[in-house]
C-alpha cells in the first residue's frame, strides 16, 4: 500500500521556514526517483532544481512511500486562471511567485517510477476540495 510521507501546504503552516534537513531529504528522494524514471534521468542540475526546490520550499508536494521505500513525488501550485491553461498545454515552467499566484489547484509534475502516475495524481486531485 502505498502512503503519503509528506503534507501539502494546508496541512502546515505555508510560511513557516523550512528545516534544511527536511529540505535536504526530501529533496534528495524527489532526485533519487527521477534517476529511476527514464522520462527525468537526462535532467541537468539546474532543472532538478527548478523542477523540485520551489515545490519543497513552498511545501507544495507530496512524497508517496511503500513502507521505507519512496515511490513517487507530486508537486502542485495553487495558480491563476492563465497559468493553469499554460500548465494544461503542457509549458509547466513556474517562476517562484507563480506557485502561489491564484486559486486554481494543478499538479505542476509527478514523479513515479514504482506506481501509475495517474492513480497518483487522480487520489491527490480528489481529495483536494477546489481542483
Amino acid at each position: 500500500m502505498i502512503h503519503e510521507t509528506a503534507k501539502q501546504a494546508g496541512d502546515s503552516n505555508p510560511d513557516e521556514k523550512l528545516d534544511p534537513h527536511t529540505f535536504a531529504s526530501t529533496f534528495g528522494q524527489a532526485v533519487w526517483l527521477m534517476t529511476m524514471s527514464k522520462a527525468y534521468q537526462d535532467l541537468h542540475i539546474r532543472d532538478l532544481e527548478h523542477r523540485v526546490a520551489p515545490a519543497v520550499l513552498l511545501r507544495h508536494f507530496k512524497l508517496y512511500s511503500k513502507g521505507k521505500q519512496p515511490v513517487a513525488f507530486l508537486t502542485w501550485a495553487s495558480v491563476t486562471d492563465e497559468l493553469r491553461d499554460r500548465i494544461a498545454a503542457g509549458d509547466k515552467t513556474l517562476e517562484l511567485q507563480d506557485w502561489r499566484s491564484g486559486r486554481n489547484i494543478v499538479v505542476v509534475d509527478c514523479v513515479s517510477p514504482f506506481a501509475p502516475a495517474s492513480e497518483i495524481i487522480e487520489g491527490f486531485l480528489n481529495a483536494v476540495p477546489s481542483a
